[in-house]
Parts: C-alpha cells; structure tokens; sequence
C-alpha cells in the first residue's frame, strides 16, 4: 500500500487483524479510529496491528477535502489510534515516519462532534503496544499540512531528542479507570505528553518515563471534561 493518504484504515471495527504487509510511502501508515457519527458500530475493539513494515509514510495529504478528517491526517505518521478499544501492536517495523512513529489521541483532539449518549466512548484506552523496531530520522517532512505543522511545533520543544510516540494528554469525559497503556520492548524510544486537556495550545509537552508503562502497569489521568480542545481546519 503506497501512495494513500492513510494506507490502511480500520473504522469502526471489531476483530480486525492487519498483519505482513508493507505499508509506504503514505501520508499516514495505518489508521486505527472509531467516528463518533456511527450508528452500526458505535465503538470499535480488539484490533490487532502486526508483523507489518510501516516505512517512510512521509507523503503529501492530498484529501480533497483539507478541513475534513482524513484531510487533516498529519503527514508523516506511521500508526494513528484514535478513540478506539483495545488495540495490541507487535512486532512491526516502523522506520523513517518522521513526524511520529505512534500517535495516541481522543476523538476530542479532531474537533469534530460527537454524542456520548449514544454509547460513544471517545477515549483511547486499552493500548498494548510491545515488541516492534521504531526508528524515526531527525528531520521532520518538508510537506506538513497544518495539523502536522502544530504537531511538529508541539515536538519542535525536544530539538535532537524528539518522540517516536506521541500522546495528545486528553483523558476524555468522565473517570479515566478504564484508560490503561502498556508499551514495552519498543528499543530506545520516547514518548511525549501533549497534556492538552491542561493547555489548549499544546505549548506545555511532558516527556514520559517509559518505565511506568511496563507490564501490569496502566497510566491514567484525573478526567476532564472540556468542549473541542484542537481545531486543525
């Protein structure tokens, strides 16, 4: 798969295993994400995401619509989780994604509506994420469209260290008990907290200390409940 705007994308789905492929060459690898406007499947799960080579998706956004979703799809991301339930990634090779190898976010940081009456968890949670190479160069892509921008703005704080893994903070509504990380045997890797449901700017990135993502440990945030917290239009 070369060539897309997201290589593969897997939405609103449940079960779903995507496995030896190689995925390059895309503005975004693979797109693992629940809608909030979806009535079939409100909440997606139990994604399985590995044996992959997910290299060099560093290519041009060229959505028709730049102010939609998938338009505003940061260029040079491997693997984008967004708003879904229980996803494990193993034993993949990420390699030259060079805004962010992983990126983990709520549904809030789209800016696009949603109704939780309805069911809908807008929350990441349940991420298992162990045993792959990710290896990112030091320059970001030279054809960032705006969300990419403010991404690389946000990581522009690390200089030469910058973030393989980066997480936008955003806990979701109500209590986060159900949002537990896992990341081990990933290599030397960072990972950065945008902390955007405390600054709405993202001008405040936390680095984290892997070691509180080793087994049967679970990060958590105290819950916040806050409207649209990114615009990317």
């Amino acid at each position: 798969m070369e060539e897309n705007v997201a290589g593969v994308e897997i939405e609103n789905c449940i079960n779903a295993d995507v496995h030896d492929n190689t995925i390059q060459n895309n503005s975004a690898g693979i797109l693992v994400y629940d809608l909030g406007n979806i009535t079939s499947i409100r909440n997606g799960s139990s994604c399985r995401v590995f044996d992959n080579n997910i290299l060099n998706n560093n290519h041009q956004n060229y959505a028709p619509n730049p102010n939609g979703l998938i338009g505003r799809l940061p260029v040079g991301s491997g693997l984008v989780l967004l708003a879904t339930d229980s996803v494990e990634v193993f034993g993949n090779s990420f390699v030259s994604n060079n805004l962010a190898s992983i990126s983990m976010a709520s549904y809030e940081f789209t800016g696009e509506d949603f109704d939780s009456s309805t069911g809908y968890n807008p929350r990441l949670r349940f991420v298992d994420i162990h045993d792959n190479i990710i290896m990112r160069d030091a320059t970001f892509p030279e054809n960032l469209n705006q969300a990419g921008q403010e991404i690389q703005f946000i990581l522009s704080f690390f200089a030469t260290d910058i973030p393989e893994i980066v997480y936008d903070g955003i806990s979701g509504l109500g209590t986060t008990a159900d949002q537990h990380f896992r990341i081990v045997n990933n290599g030397n890797i960072n990972m950065v907290n945008f902390n955007l449901q405390l600054d709405p700017n993202g001008t405040s990135p936390t680095p984290m200390d892997m070691t509180q993502f080793e087994v049967d440990s679970e990060f958590t945030l105290d819950g916040v409940t806050l409207p649209s917290l990114l615009d990317c239009n």
